[in-house]
């Protein structure tokens, strides 16, 4: 009877362990899926017409990696291929031929050509 009662116990114990396993395997499961659509996100960008008009544009497709040019007074030159991230940070920025550059990915910031 006793050797009924310790079978009936470690198997409610390992139950228990594999149910324990089973959530922890989940939460890693979603973090990780939480994760992918985070960074797989794109980030949108207007490209603003000789209008004035916006145009939203991806920045995987714009080929100009949202490249805008700033004058020396801080304003924004537009029309053209002049683009404008819309991030809430704003953009990252670089001098380059006496020109203030910026764009949306932060990975090509560093980079003159984009």
């Amino acid at each position: 009877m006793h050797d009924l009662r310790r079978i009936f116990a470690s198997g409610s114990r390992q139950s228990s362990d594999m149910s324990l396993l089973g959530k922890v395997f989940m939460v890693f499961f979603w973090l990780a899926l939480i994760m992918h659509v985070v960074s797989s996100r794109k980030v949108e960008c207007y490209r603003y017409a000789e209008y004035g008009e916006r145009h939203r544009v991806s920045c995987e497709t714009n080929g100009a990696g949202c490249l805008i040019s700033l004058s020396a007074d801080g304003e924004f030159l537009t029309g053209g291929c002049d683009y404008h991230c819309d991030r809430d940070r704003g953009p990252r920025c670089w001098t380059e031929d006496g020109e203030r550059k910026c764009c949306c990915f932060t990975h090509l910031c560093n980079e003159v050509v984009l």
